[in-house]
This record gives structure tokens, C-alpha cells and sequence, in this order.
């Protein structure tokens, strides 16, 4: 039981413990300074990042230690049953979750609370939290509890809120796309924002980028930097999404979006995009582009293949329906429109158009006279950029895309 209750970072007992969302608890004191020394915030066990939103002690575990300190075993074995108990249900709770409030639930209770809303069901807090982690200290002292009376350990599963729908998730208006399984980088100097990225690194680090608040990107924080003035943070974009509303609780009423008010970060709902099936000859005819593709890679000049490396081993390591995501959104052409498009079908044509197409202007660029080939570079609706320095296959493969997006990945 001491070890239980001892904090992993000062190895003494926990002093005003504070758990955070990744399912680790330490000293109040001991995790501030550890986060506050830290030039990226990380949690210092599982190293997920971390920012604290809210300056609030886990009330009940210093209950549980000051009886354990004070009264001992036996007196903790008759509280526990009516101490350790969740919120939601009144009982002891299987797989305990904290939330940034540090109010404590049954995995399945706040499963399902979280399906309405992102808020605490006791207090109304915000809870950012698409993926609920098993507190371990209150876990280890479930199972210690259970072992007096020779029961069966709870065993460990956790869930991640893979809905449809969910409500009440921070959105980003940003005027650029990030791209599926791409990598981004924003700085937040803002307030408001500075404050949304705060809760949702209490919650389990997702937020939604938007550009015009009908579809959007879900997004999770891979890593966070402390800067002067504001945070620089990396993420990395897992789902399309299409916004159904954006709100605010404003004097605790819910309140539509309004553009003039700048005073703090929006909420939205949203569901998933989801692809439909693709057919058996439309993933071969996309597995024959992608042949292609490695074909014509690897006849480039070796001086390139450092550029492309990643981008092209990214190409092959998801599946057909995101690759072709990948692949459509990095194009150097206009059918980005088609990014939240769920036809997977409509997608290979475009891409496969757009290959021919690029094919027949860069040939008739090197076949034709200057003043026909002046002519046609006038009408084309694609854009060449002439690369002197390298051949026909090599020019070809540069600007079948948007160089920029590929150098993301």
C-alpha cells in the first residue's frame, strides 16, 4: 500500500496528488515543476504530452492516504467501499477514470456521459477526452483492495470513443487542409487558443482544424513546445470529419457560433467522414497507379529520392482509401475540393486523369515547336515547371505534384 501512494517523481508519499488524463498520479508540486522545466511537456512516465488546465488537487486520494497514514489497513478496508465509488453509478468502479477535474467514473459510466457530451457529468467541466486511460493509482488500489478478500484482479481494457458523433470537441479555424497521417505545425500566440490547447492536452490531445466550419480534420497532438508568449505545437491529422454545429457555453447557456466574438475558443459537433467500400477492379486499377509511381521513382535522379523517400514509403504503409487520400490531396492541381469526398472510385479516376493528363503536356512541351508549345502552355489548365537541370521522367515525376504538401510527410 506505501508504494501505492507514493509519487513516482519525488519516490514520497503523494502530497496533494493531481492525476492526469494519461492515467498517472503525482504530487501537485512535484508534476508543476517537472512540466515547468520541461521545454517540451510531457508526462515524465509515458512521455504523452500534457498541459495542466486546471490548478485542482484528487480530493479523494488524499482522503484515502490520510486515512491509511492515520487510522491504518483495517480502518481504510471498512471506508473503502463507501469512499472509493464512482460518480456515476455509486459503485466501486471498474477501470477508474480521472477527468481533468479529477472527479473519478467507471471506464463504462463515463464511456457513455462523454457520448452526450464532453463535460463532466458532476460538475460540467470540460473534458476533451476521446480516449479514456485507466487511472493506475486508483486501479492498484482497487486490486490491493480486492486481494484482501482473495477476489479476482480487475483486468485492464481500454477504450477509445470511436463514434460517429461525438459533441463538444475544441475546433481551430485554420484556412489550409492537413492532410490524413500528415504531420503539421501551428504556433498559438492567442489567448483563447493558448487555453484550448491547455484543456485538450487534460483530455487526450485531440481538437478539430477547420476552414470553413462544415468539414474539417480531427487532429491529435504528437508534441508540445513551450515558447515566449504562446506554444508550438506538432499534430498529426487521423480522421476527416464533417461539422455539424459550432457552439459555446456563454454565462452557461449554449450559444451558436458568432464570428465577432473573439473572447474564447469554439466547440463543435461533428461525425466522421467515412469512405465507401471500394470495389475489387478500382483497387487494382489504384495498385497499378502506385506501380507506376514506383516505377517512375525510382527512375528519377538519385538526388531527389531523399525528398520523396518517406513520402512514397507513407503511400504504401495505409490503406488503398487513405492512400489515395494522401495521394489526391498532394497533387499539383485544384481537386483538393474532392478531399472530403466519400466516392473512393471518383478519387482513383481523378488521380489517374490527372497522371495521363500532366503526361500529354510535358510531352508535347519537348515535341512541339516554341511558338505551339507557348501556345498550348497558354491553355492548359495545369501548371509546368520547367526543371532544366532535369530529364523528361524526372521532370515529369516533380510536377505530378504540390512539392510543399509532399515535404510535410
Amino acid at each position: 500500500m506505501k508504494f501505492i501512494l507514493q509519487c513516482s517523481i519525488c519516490l514520497q508519499s503523494l502530497c496533494n496528488p493531481m492525476s492526469l488524463s494519461c492515467g498517472h498520479t503525482f504530487c501537485h508540486n512535484c508534476i508543476h515543476n517537472t512540466l515547468d522545466k520541461q521545454e517540451q511537456s510531457v508526462c515524465p512516465l509515458c512521455r504523452q504530452p500534457v498541459l495542466i488546465s486546471q490548478n485542482k488537487s484528487d480530493e479523494l486520494l488524499s482522503i484515502v492516504q490520510q486515512i491509511y497514514e492515520k487510522d491504518g489497513i483495517e480502518e481504510l478496508l471498512n471506508e473503502f467501499p463507501s469512499l472509493i465509488i464512482c460518480l456515476c453509478c455509486g459503485l466501486t468502479p471498474i477501470n477508474p477514470i480521472v477527468l481533468p477535474c479529477q472527479h473519478m467514473f467507471c471506464q463504462k459510466c463515463i464511456y457513455e456521459s462523454l457520448q452526450e457530451e464532453l463535460l463532466c457529468p458532476v460538475c460540467s467541466e470540460f473534458s476533451f477526452s476521446l480516449k479514456v486511460s485507466i487511472n493506475q493509482k486508483y486501479k492498484d488500489l482497487i486490486n490491493w483492495y480486492l486481494k484482501q478478500f482473495q477476489i479476482e484482479e480487475v483486468q485492464q481494457t481500454e477504450e477509445i470513443m470511436g463514434l460517429d458523433n461525438v459533441n463538444g470537441l475544441p475546433i481551430f479555424n485554420f484556412d489550409q487542409t492537413v492532410i490524413v497521417h500528415m504531420e503539421t505545425q501551428f504556433t498559438f500566440f492567442e489567448l483563447r487558443y493558448q487555453e484550448m490547447i491547455r484543456r485538450v492536452c487534460s483530455g487526450s490531445c485531440n481538437f478539430i482544424v477547420s476552414g470553413d466550419f462544415i468539414y474539417g480534420d480531427l487532429v491529435k497532438i504528437k508534441n508540445i513546445k513551450k515558447i515566449n508568449k504562446g506554444y508550438q505545437v506538432l499534430v498529426e491529422a487521423i480522421a476527416r470529419v464533417k461539422i455539424k454545429s459550432v457552439y459555446n457555453y456563454i454565462n452557461g447557456i449554449k450559444t451558436s457560433y458568432q464570428p465577432q466574438n473573439a473572447q474564447s475558443f469554439w466547440l463543435c459537433s461533428y461525425q466522421h467522414v467515412k469512405d465507401q467500400i471500394l470495389k475489387e477492379n478500382s483497387i487494382q486499377q489504384y495498385n497499378n497507379i502506385v506501380l507506376t509511381l514506383d516505377e517512375i521513382y525510382r527512375n528519377i535522379k538519385s538526388d531527389l529520392h531523399s525528398l520523396f523517400d518517406s513520402f512514397m514509403k507513407k503511400l504504401h504503409l495505409v490503406s488503398s482509401a487513405d492512400s489515395s487520400l494522401i495521394l489526391l490531396a498532394t497533387l499539383n492541381n485544384q481537386t483538393i475540393s474532392q478531399y472530403y469526398d466519400v466516392d473512393v472510385e471518383k478519387r482513383i479516376q481523378l488521380i489517374q486523369n490527372h497522371f495521363c493528363t500532366l503526361e500529354q503536356h510535358i510531352k508535347g512541351m519537348y515535341n512541339q515547336g516554341e511558338q505551339k508549345q507557348s501556345a498550348k502552355y497558354q491553355q492548359q489548365t495545369i501548371e509546368i515547371i520547367l526543371y532544366p537541370e532535369y530529364d523528361v521522367a524526372t521532370q515529369y515525376f516533380l510536377n505530378l505534384f504540390n512539392l510543399n504538401k509532399v515535404l510535410c510527410f
